[in-house]
């Protein structure tokens, strides 16, 4: 997508990438389903829905969307800043929402949405991972109603630095309203002091 776009009810399935966008773009998604489920050995891990290109400042709206990316694909991967609001949404797949190096700045809004993060195709220490995955810095995640499911020993809810990212700062994450399931929290330990995490009791 390199201009301003509006993709409405239907279906789009893939290898990797269903919809992709490479500038800053506005981008309306409404009661679409994107499936990108399987990983591949050309393609790597899924990513249904991917917000990259070199320029900051992508607006992303999605309402009633379906992303399925499967148990090793990422349904939202960020690599820039980006402004997004999602309503009545469900996304299902390794992670929901993982944000890269380059998003700095940006705010990600779910308002009752299912979130849902599966590791249980390979659920070993090393695979750790979780559903909101952050390893960038100054990324604002709101979870507001709703569900955040973690699937696995080693999967969780909320994930900062939790990987080999370090020295992550300013991430601020809050779930309210929305139920969690399964392991709750992952930050690296340089990391504890720097970003704010709020969760129900």
């Amino acid at each position: 997508v390199y201009a301003d776009a509006t993709i409405k009810n239907g279906t789009i399935n893939s290898l990797n990438r269903c919809v992709d966008t490479r500038t800053n773009v506005n981008l309306n998604l409404e009661n679409v389903t994107l499936i990108a489920d399987k990983y591949h050995s050309t393609y790597g891990n899924p990513q249904p829905l991917t917000i990259g290109g070199s320029t900051h400042g992508t607006i992303v709206t999605l309402t009633d969307v379906n992303i399925n990316a499967g148990k090793s694909g990422y349904c939202i991967i960020s690599f820039v800043e980006t402004d997004l609001d999602a309503t009545n949404c469900t996304l299902t797949g390794y992670s929901a929402y993982y944000a890269k190096g380059g998003s700095e700045g940006s705010t990600f809004d779910f308002n009752n949405c299912s979130l849902t993060g599966d590791c249980t195709n390979n659920d070993v220490e090393g695979n750790s991972f979780s559903v909101i995955a952050i390893q960038s810095s100054s990324v604002t995640v709101n979870v507001n109603d709703g569900s955040v499911i973690a699937k696995g020993d080693n999967m969780y809810a909320i994930g900062i630095g939790c990987t080999t990212v370090t020295d992550l700062t300013s991430n601020a994450i809050t779930v309210k309203g929305a139920t969690i399931t399964g392991n709750i929290l992952a930050l690296a330990e340089d990391d504890l002091a720097t970003n704010t995490v709020i969760i129900p009791d």
